[in-house]
């Protein structure tokens, strides 16, 4: 029984930040009407952020969220003003075209 209960849990906790995560792609693409390739980019560096925070630091994993949301704000706001916010006005190719180059650069 503790091992379906510790599953379940693992499940929950995973389709939470797969949840957390679609939501944030929906927002940026119904507020800013541009398709994010670095979505994904930023999601592995706030979970590896988490893990190196609580292996190195000795924080829950919880307690790591915190900063590596904080993190992950600052780096998204700096994607915003300098890769994004010039090219609104542009076709839809070239914003696709920068979106996948920051993936590729956050990788």
């Amino acid at each position: 029984m503790s091992t379906f209960l510790q599953l379940l849990v693992n499940g929950a906790l995973l389709g939470g930040a797969y949840a957390i995560f679609s939501i944030g792609l929906t927002l940026i693409f119904g507020v800013v009407r541009v398709v994010n390739f670095a979505h994904g980019e930023f999601l592995m560096i706030g979970m590896y952020a988490v893990w190196l925070m609580a292996l190195h630091f000795g924080l829950h994993p919880y307690a790591a969220a915190l900063p590596a949301v904080l993190l992950l704000c600052a780096v998204g706001a700096l994607t915003q003003r300098f890769v994004i916010q010039p090219l609104l006005s542009a076709d839809a190719h070239i914003q696709i075209f920068a979106t996948v180059g920051v993936s590729t650069a956050l990788l």
